[in-house]
């Protein structure tokens, strides 16, 4: 709890104000999707899409931090979340150069601290897809900060469907990675950001808390 809140303290750009109000254009820009079905296991999925659908000129690679901090804000309230974990995974579709040129080695050293040393939830994998070559680029920025632990979690499955059909049941994957989940094909961005809205005041006042910011 105390990295926790001392993150929080360190890292204002990414934490200050996490609100839903804040920042509501990362949910309406849809790269961000809690996925409705949970595994078998009764983990939570997260579905990160870095690729073509980011957009750095309309969201910015911070917003993005700050969403997924919000999502998993709300993800560890979860009795269920709590006990069985988070699977995310992250489409690299279309990334291009332009998107590289966003990731600096101190952006990545502060999304690794947050995840390995700070994050109360149980993070049991994180699974690649769709990357092109291009992506080795980026991951080459967040390689020197990786743990044994994370990185032993981390699945390259590029265009094999099959390859992450094996460790994520089907029922719960959206039909576009292979699985049995219809989702619609309209955006549904806003729709998750106004269910989040119902909850200002709760995310309004967990952001007050931890230390106090010295005068």
């Amino acid at each position: 709890m105390k990295r926790f809140y001392r993150y929080r303290a360190t890292h204002p750009r990414y934490c200050d104000n996490l609100t839903p109000i804040v920042d509501r254009q990362i949910f309406i820009s849809g790269v961000i999707t809690p996925l409705p079905s949970r595994t078998n296991d009764g983990c939570r999925l997260v579905l990160i899409e870095g690729g073509s659908k980011w957009k750095p000129k309309e969201v910015s690679l911070d917003q993005i931090f700050r969403g997924v901090m919000l999502l998993l804000d709300a993800a560890i309230v979860e009795p269920a979340t709590q006990v069985n974990g988070v699977h995310v995974i992250l489409d690299m579709a279309g990334l291009s150069l332009t998107h590289v040129t966003y990731f600096t080695p101190s952006f990545a050293s502060a999304v690794l601290e947050w995840v390995q040393k700070c994050l109360p939830v149980r993070l049991k994998g994180v699974h690649i897809v769709n990357q092109p070559f291009i992506f080795n680029m980026v991951f080459a920025v967040f390689k020197p900060f990786l743990m044994e632990k994370l990185r032993k979690r981390i699945h390259f499955h590029g265009t094999d469907k099959a390859s992450l059909t094996k460790i994520i049941d089907r029922k719960a994957l959206p039909t576009r990675y292979g699985g049995d989940l219809e989702l619609p094909t309209e955006s549904i961005g806003h729709a998750f950001w106004e269910y989040f809205c119902n909850f200002r005041e709760e995310f309004e006042e967990a952001a007050k808390l931890g230390y106090r910011k010295k005068k």
